[in-house]
């Protein structure tokens, strides 16, 4: 029997054999595997969209991937053994980023950044990454770059910086006041100069401010109806008249121009998850857009989270996104399967019934809305208290979505009026409430108080 070949058997037929592996056999196995591993590695290399540099101990090039063509214009093989250039200064840097490396053993990845000179003399603004391949003895075999080229980012914010000092520069010198607020919470964040000439405030005591907290209250649902209306038809300004408030305590009768800057299509609301404006008023076009279901009616309840200001002003605006949010979670908790909310505004939520057996069960929802906010928010130790007052309207023959929101806007208005923490409901004369062939709807019962709001009362936990 060959000696590389044993095989041994036990009397029952059972036994085992080896058959020991060559040296040569070894060695091939890891040429192969040594082989595929490098032609994987150029792979990943060769279709990198950032250029990869080799360099020498001298600075010179050793190797360069294909993207230099493509993001330089220099062919990839032409460039070796030459450095590659940068404005003078930046090389200046670079040089002096490599003595460092040589000088301190263990400093061995540098990021960096300058301009670097294409093949056509042009300029490309780029990031780098420079890190040190060392002999197992610790000295300094060779660098290895990674290039990224982002002058496509560096021009678009010079141009953003220019277009803000731009406008800057027309709202400082304006005669008009400029505010710029945000979208979600309705708060001032920028106010220009002419705000202490005109109303008496210095710009930095309005910031944090709501407009709304600015203009007289009578006047607040003329301007919410006013931007609602300009946002529902797709237009991105507005213009609407109201009484604001000086410093002094007067009143000065301001025409309000507004322009709305829009940062992108998202359909959710960014803090609570729930579906924004956008999404919500197309699911209100579709709703109205169909009869609903044989016996159901549609209706509508538009909600606002009574003194928001105030929690902000005490407690700051992480506690008040922790109680939107929370509020937003138990509303959605109190609904039925086929009903919707979404948060369209800093403190308004819009919730969508579109399969009611009567109209009075509008109420009901409601009412479990107002008893699910009864106990207490719990915010970082805080025992927050909170309400909402709500305005009740059903879906009509012929109404769109601007109808609908504007009913429910000066119900809600009511609701505030008569004191917060309730519901009231659509009391404008129109047709009977939309509803699906089949058994008919009530039409809504008188206005009646759920629950009566107050300031919001804080405690801290034991």
């Amino acid at each position: 029997m060959p000696a590389d070949d044993l095989t041994a058997h036990s009397g029952d037929g059972l036994g085992w054999s080896s058959t020991p592996t060559r040296p040569a056999d070894d060695a091939l196995v890891l040429a192969r595997a040594l082989h595929d591993l490098t032609a994987r590695f150029r792979l990943v290399l060769e279709n990198a969209s950032d250029v990869i540099v080799q360099y020498d101990d001298a600075g010179h090039v050793l190797w360069a991937s294909p993207s230099l063509r493509t993001t330089f214009g220099y062919d990839d093989l032409a460039v070796v053994g030459t450095p590659l250039r940068f404005e003078p200064a930046d090389a200046h840097r670079a040089a002096e980023a490599f003595v460092e490396i040589r000088m301190r053993e263990g400093f061995d990845i540098i990021d960096s950044g300058g301009r670097a000179v294409c093949a056509d003399g042009t300029l490309r603004h780029v990031t780098s990454r420079t890190r040190v391949v060392r002999h197992p003895s610790g000295a300094l075999d060779y660098f290895v770059v990674t290039i990224r080229d982002v002058t496509e980012q560096v021009d678009a914010e010079a141009a953003k910086s220019a277009s803000e000092a731009h406008y800057r520069m027309l709202a400082d010198n304006s005669t008009d006041v400029v505010l710029h607020t945000d979208a979600a919470s309705g708060c001032i964040d920028w106010a220009s100069p002419s705000a202490q000439s005109l109303l008496g405030y210095h710009p930095e005591e309005l910031v944090g401010r709501r407009v709304l907290d600015l203009m007289h209250p009578d006047d607040h649902a003329t301007v919410r109806g006013a931007i609602r209306r300009s946002l529902d038809a797709g237009h991105l300004t507005g213009r609407t008249e109201a009484r604001f408030l000086r410093a002094d305590g007067s009143w000065v009768w301001m025409s309000d121009s507004g322009r709305a800057v829009l940062v992108g299509l998202a359909r959710s609301d960014a803090l609570t998850g729930l579906p924004n404006r956008r999404d919500l008023l197309a699911r209100l076009d579709a709703l109205l857009a169909h009869e609903p279901r044989a016996g159901t009616t549609a209706a509508l309840l538009f909600l606002d989270l009574d003194h928001l200001k105030e929690l902000n002003d005490s407690h700051g605006h992480l506690a008040g996104d922790a109680v939107l949010v929370e509020v937003g979670r138990r509303i959605t908790a109190s609904l039925r399967a086929d009903d919707v909310v979404g948060r369209i505004a800093g403190d308004e939520y819009v919730v969508l019934l579109p399969s009611l057996a009567a109209a009075e069960d509008a109420w009901h929802v409601a009412d479990a809305i107002h008893e699910r906010l009864s106990t207490p928010v719990v915010v970082d130790g805080l025992r927050v208290r909170v309400s909402v007052s709500i305005g009740l309207t059903v879906a009509r023959p012929g109404d769109r979505s601007e109808d609908v929101l504007h009913r429910a806007d000066v119900a809600l208005y009511r609701a505030k009026e008569a004191g917060r923490g309730r519901t009231e409901a659509d009391v404008t004369e129109g047709p009977e409430p939309l509803t699906g062939s089949g058994d008919g709807s009530a039409v809504l019962p008188a206005p009646r108080e759920s629950f009566t709001g107050t300031a919001p009362t804080v405690q801290h936990d034991a």
